[in-house]
């Protein structure tokens, strides 16, 4: 206390009596990080309050804890400046305001945690050393593996990417994404499969780790399509010369209603070889986006190239893009895609390692603080 009042031995002091309103919001900020790494900061917070019987705003308060010190500022209090914090009394008359303020608590040291992801440049295989590990803002980015396919052979990526650089929105930083293409063969007369990349997100600290990238699934998902429809819609058939296509404004266009296109933007031409992009953007607003397009010269071969991710905290499957090169009659509708969406199969045997139970996500694993803190302070009640 006199520390605390900068007071020395033999100092004179005044003492007014005041009356303080009982605090319902306060809030925190641990001038280490140090305080993170206890197991269960909100409970040692908890009963370190039970030694103060008020707090000021600004004021830097000292916690003792396994015989280390560790010192917190005062950012915020309500509905004073200064209020009455002594535990006895918050929790005789405890409120769902208060419940919400050590919420609020969590939230606020979430909001400074650190996030350590692998980061190797320069990697060439499956088989990349790396032992780097770099520090990035746990709410602002997270941590990949990914590996690609090339003509002349593979790169592989060991970072941390920033979610605002994402080619799509992604609500959850736990994925796995994919680019995948089924393509008409023509010299076996049927259709082939190829997985180009595959990316692996996640937000524990080192949990790309290199050693997973060996894990990665060569075929991705195993994106695949009947081979029937397949036939009907992207093929021309025998007593067909050309295919009917949309020709659209070289520009893409976008849309919050999916598989529409004003007729006014677009009209029906006849061509070679017809091609067609679908996206679906997520982010603040939803938005469809299209473009589609006629070749007159030259036919390029049939193919259906597929981004996608899937979710693997709560396995939900989304595409995000779609491109189609097509000589099908009418193969251009937009109708087209919401058939794909329908009749796509995926496997997901190769992504085992990746599923929930072997990486667990920071944040969700705040929300179990949250849990636990509220059941903590609900047994001190009824004690």
């Amino acid at each position: 206390m006199m520390r605390h009042l900068l007071l020395q031995e033999g100092d004179d002091i005044s003492v007014q009596f005041v009356e303080l309103p009982t605090a319902a919001f306060v809030r925190f900020q641990p001038q280490s990080k140090d305080f993170l790494d206890i197991p269960n900061p909100s409970a040692v917070l908890a009963i370190a309050l039970r030694n103060f019987s008020c707090l000021t705003k600004g004021d830097l308060r000292a916690i003792n804890h396994l015989n280390r010190r560790y010192e917190l500022l005062v950012l915020e209090l309500k509905p004073a400046d200064a209020v009455l914090t002594q535990i006895s009394t918050m929790f005789d008359n405890i409120s769902l305001k208060l419940l919400l303020s050590l919420c609020i608590f969590l939230f606020s040291i979430q909001s400074i945690l650190t996030l350590r992801c692998y980061e190797c440049k320069d990697c060439t295989d499956v088989s990349c050393p790396c032992d780097n590990i770099v520090e990035v803002n746990a709410n602002e980015s997270y941590c990949i593996l990914a590996r690609e396919n090339f003509p002349n052979g593979i790169t592989v990526e060991i970072k941390h990417l920033p979610r605002i650089s994402a080619t799509h929105y992604e609500y959850t930083p736990y994925y796995m994404s994919v680019g995948e293409m089924i393509t008409y063969n023509t010299t076996i007369d049927k259709w082939s499969h190829e997985a180009f990349k595959i990316v692996y997100a996640c937000q524990t600290d080192g949990c790309n780790r290199p050693d997973l990238l060996k894990e990665l699934p060569a075929n991705g998902l195993s994106l695949s399509l009947p081979s029937d429809w397949l036939n009907e819609n992207l093929l021309r058939r025998a007593d067909q010369k050309l295919t009917n296509c949309y020709e659209c404004p070289a520009a893409t266009f976008c849309s919050d209603k999916p598989y529409f296109v004003n007729p006014d933007q677009c009209s029906i031409q006849e061509c070679e070889t017809c091609t067609i992009e679908e996206s679906f953007q997520n982010g603040e607003t939803t938005h469809y986006c299209y473009t589609s397009f006629c070749t007159t010269t030259g036919s390029q071969i049939p193919s259906v190239t597929i981004e996608a991710v899937y979710y693997l905290d709560n396995k939900e499957f989304q595409i995000n893009e779609t491109d189609i090169i097509c000589h099908g009659v009418n193969c251009s509708r937009l109708e087209i895609f919401r058939d794909i969406k329908e009749k796509i199969q995926k496997d997901y045997t190769g992504i085992e390692p990746f599923l929930p139970g072997n990486h667990v996500n920071s944040i969700y694993s705040t929300s179990m603080s949250i849990l636990l803190m509220m059941i903590f302070f609900q047994n001190l009640i009824s004690y």
